[in-house]
């Protein structure tokens, strides 16, 4: 992690991170993100003089929003036009991710509820309690 600080206060403390460091904090592969780059998608905040690519916090975020539009089965050519609209809100964004994944959930205990409820109405089988996951 490079860091850089002139006076010492939090908000002077720059935090960037080499494509290698962000690849292993979000999970996805340096290709991916030389991909997310070259696609327009995700670019680095800075090239350094080593011609590394570096990525501050927001960067960060915004690599957050890509893998969360990924997972709710967005394409990436819409999930770049959605970041590049001026009036993109981050915020309500992840309000809004997290509104789909609840409403999700709940489809998917309706679904394991009903599908016990089956297993039940069959003569010699026992239900057997299905473990959900702390995350859910």
């Amino acid at each position: 992690v490079s860091t850089q600080s002139t006076w010492g206060n939090k908000e002077d403390l720059l935090v960037a991170y080499s494509v290698k460091q962000l690849a292993q904090m979000s999970g996805v592969s340096v290709r991916t993100l030389h991909w997310y780059d070259e696609k327009g998608v995700l670019q680095p905040s800075y090239i350094g003089e080593n011609g590394y690519r570096y990525y501050e916090d927001d960067k960060v975020s915004c690599l957050r929003q890509i893998l969360v539009f990924k997972e709710l089965g967005f394409k990436l050519d819409d999930i770049g036009k959605l970041l590049a609209q001026d009036d993109f809100d981050h915020f309500t964004t992840l309000v809004e991710h997290r509104r789909i994944l609840q409403v999700e959930i709940n489809r998917r205990k309706q679904f394991i509820s009903a599908i016990e409820k089956a297993i039940v109405s069959h003569e010699g089988y026992v239900v057997v309690s299905i473990p959900m996951y702390s995350a859910l």
